[in-house]
C-alpha cells in the first residue's frame, strides 16, 4: 500500500492568532476537541498565542509534520505568514474562511490593518489551487471562495460553545444596568465596518422617544483608537448622555450586558457571520439590524432588518421592539428556533461528513 493510499490519521489546525474569547479561536479549540474524540492525532498551530491560551497550541515555527498521513485545516481571516506556510505543506488542505473585512474600512483609521485586510482578500485567489475544500461560515463567505477559484466549496457556520454563556454574570454590572432604563446594546470591536456611529445616530432619535434609555457599545478599540476618538466627538456633538463604551470585556461582563439588554441594535456594514447575533438569540434579546452582507442569512427571519439607514425610522422600529410585548416575544421565539440550526453537535457532524469524504 502506497503512503498516499493510507487513511489520514492526523488532522492539524493552523490559525494566525489563538486569542482568549475570540470566536474563531474558540471554534479551533472546539474542532480540536472533536477531532480527538474521533480518534485523530491533532494539534493547533498559531503565529501568536495569547498568554491565557498557552498550552492549547504550538507556535507554527516549531511545527514538525506527523509520521503518518495527515490533513491541514487553515482558518483564514487576515493576511499572515501562515498563508504561504500552509500552502507549502505536503498534505491535503481544507480552508475554513471567516471572511476578511474590506480594506477601505481601515484606510484613514489604521493603514497597517487596511494593508493586512487587502492582502488577506487578495491571497484567496493564490491559495485556492492548494486546497481540496473551502468552507465558509456563511454562504456569503462561500461565494468569496467560489469567486477566488476554489473548486469545491461548502458552508459550515461558526461553531459556538453555548455552554460558556452559562457563566455567572458580573454582579456589579447586573446591579448597575437593572435600574429600569432601556438598554440598547451593540457588541463588536470598535471598527469602521461595524458603523458604531450609525448606532449612535439611531440612539439620538431613540432618546426622543424614550428619554431614559442608554446605549452600551461593548467591544475593544485596540488598533482603532482614532476612530474611537471620532465617535466620542460625535456623542458630544449630538449632546448625548448615557452612551457607554466598555472597552475590552471578559465573559462575565459579556453575560451581564446581554442579560440586562432590552434590544440588540446593529448597523454593521460587513459581517461574514455575526456571532453577536447568535449570542442575542441565546440570551433572548430581540434584534434590529442593518440588512448587510451575511446578516440576513444569519438571522433568517429572526430579527427586524433595516434596508436603508433612515435613523428616525430605525429608532421607531427599535422602540416598537422594546415596547410591543407581542412583537418582542415573537422575535424571541423565532430566535430560539433559529438557534437550533447552530447547535455545536450538529455543526460538528457537518464537519465530520466533509472530512469523511477526504480522509479515507
Amino acid at each position: 500500500m502506497s503512503s498516499n493510499s493510507k487513511p489520514i490519521r492526523a488532522i492539524l489546525q493552523f490559525i494566525t492568532a489563538l486569542n482568549y474569547g475570540d470566536a474563531v479561536s474558540d471554534e479551533a479549540v472546539a474542532i480540536g476537541r472533536a477531532l480527538r474524540q474521533w480518534g485523530y492525532e491533532t494539534t493547533i498551530y498559531a503565529q501568536y498565542i495569547a498568554p491565557r491560551m498557552r498550552g492549547r497550541a504550538g507556535l507554527f515555527y516549531n511545527f514538525r509534520p506527523p509520521h503518518q498521513r495527515w490533513l491541514a485545516i487553515y482558518h483564514h481571516s487576515i493576511a499572515s505568514g501562515l498563508c504561504s506556510f500552509v500552502s507549502g505543506l505536503d498534505c491535503p488542505k481544507i480552508m475554513i474562511y471567516h471572511n476578511v473585512t474590506p480594506p477601505e474600512y481601515f484606510y484613514g483609521t489604521n493603514y497597517f490593518m487596511g494593508e493586512l485586510a487587502r492582502k488577506g482578500r487578495a491571497d484567496l485567489a493564490s491559495l485556492a489551487p492548494h486546497y481540496v475544500l473551502g468552507l465558509g461560515d456563511s454562504d456569503f463567505n462561500r461565494l468569496d471562495l467560489e469567486a477566488a477559484g476554489f473548486g469545491r466549496t461548502g458552508v459550515l457556520p461558526l461553531i459556538i460553545d453555548f455552554e460558556k454563556y452559562r457563566a455567572a454574570p458580573n454582579p456589579a454590572l447586573m446591579r448597575r444596568f437593572s435600574d429600569g432604563k432601556t438598554n440598547l446594546l451593540f457588541v463588536g470591536r470598535v471598527a469602521p465596518n461595524k458603523r458604531q456611529e450609525d448606532v449612535i445616530k439611531t440612539f439620538y432619535y431613540y432618546k426622543q422617544l424614550d428619554p431614559l434609555a442608554r446605549l452600551i457599545l461593548a467591544g475593544s478599540d485596540e488598533t482603532t483608537e482614532s476612530y474611537r476618538r471620532w465617535l466620542d466627538e460625535l456623542v458630544v456633538t449630538l449632546g448625548l448622555s448615557d452612551v457607554l463604551f466598555t472597552g475590552r470585556i471578559d465573559l462575565r461582563d459579556l453575560v451581564a450586558y446581554y442579560q440586562t439588554a432590552s434590544v440588540f441594535v446593529s448597523m454593521s456594514e460587513h459581517e461574514g457571520f455575526g456571532v453577536p447575533l447568535i449570542e442575542s438569540m441565546y440570551f433572548n434579546v430581540p434584534i434590529v439590524a442593518f440588512a448587510s452582507t451575511a446578516v440576513p442569512e444569519t438571522l433568517a427571519g429572526s430579527g427586524v432588518l433595516a434596508k436603508r439607514k433612515e435613523y428616525p425610522t430605525i429608532a421607531s422600529a427599535v422602540y416598537q421592539v422594546v415596547h410591543d410585548s407581542h412583537l418582542r416575544q415573537r422575535l424571541i421565539a423565532r430566535g430560539q428556533q433559529r438557534l437550533i440550526d447552530f447547535e455545536p453537535a450538529q455543526l460538528l457532524d457537518q464537519l465530520k461528513a466533509n472530512l469523511d469524504g477526504i480522509v479515507a
